[in-house]
């Protein structure tokens, strides 16, 4: 029999897919037992952290438990506060979660931007973040960016736990189907795509 002890460090090197996948599958009572408290409270920690509307957003929970934890670091908040310094290396996987130090949730989003010949533009790849404006409202969610963004309204997106820009959660859920993102930009006279990388 093999030790919880060895079973909790041999877990620490899967990701939350995979832990979900092997608890599902086990025929073994205690690595069900772990598995199922492990991702129990994965499952209370995002239903406590992000609204119904941001975990609809991005899917649903089987799809928010996927995503890795960011671990916070302060060079991720800029000067007015907003998270918007979060490099692509930053990240490991093209979506991650997490909260900062004051205790916002957020959510990272790594994308390329391609011209209409599928050409790369801009500063490729980007990161978008939707984050919790204030750590006393988990209802109202705006966005930062280091570079260029798919988000050209400036302001909350999610107030009070209503959505008000619908052609931003469009744009996010074919992001999240792997669907190009177009946005036709008038100003600048071009058509921009966008996808997860």
């Amino acid at each position: 029999m093999i030790s919880m002890d060895l079973i909790s460090k041999i877990f620490e090197y899967l990701d939350d897919c995979e832990l979900y996948n092997i608890l599902f599958n086990s025929r073994q009572f205690t690595i069900y037992n772990f598995l199922s408290l492990s991702l129990f409270k994965k499952i209370k920690w995002i239903e406590d952290n992000f609204p119904a509307e941001i975990i609809n957003l991005m899917g649903n929970m089987e799809v928010m438990l996927s995503y890795p934890t960011l671990v916070w670091d302060n060079k991720f908040m800029g000067f007015t506060h907003y998270i918007d310094k979060v490099l692509p290396n930053d990240l490991i996987s093209p979506i991650m979660i997490g909260k900062d130090l004051y205790d916002r949730s957020f959510i990272c989003i790594r994308y390329e931007c391609l011209d209409k010949e599928h050409s790369l533009l801009f500063q490729n790849p980007n990161v978008i973040t939707l984050f919790q404006r204030y750590s006393t409202e988990l209802n109202t969610w705006t966005h930062g960016s280091f570079s260029s963004s798919f988000i050209y309204d400036s302001g909350c997106f999610l107030t009070r736990g209503k959505i008000y820009d619908e052609k931003f959660t469009n744009n996010i859920k074919k992001l999240l189907t792997n669907k190009p993102v177009s946005l036709e930009l008038d100003i600048m006279g071009f058509t921009n795509y966008f996808r997860l990388v």
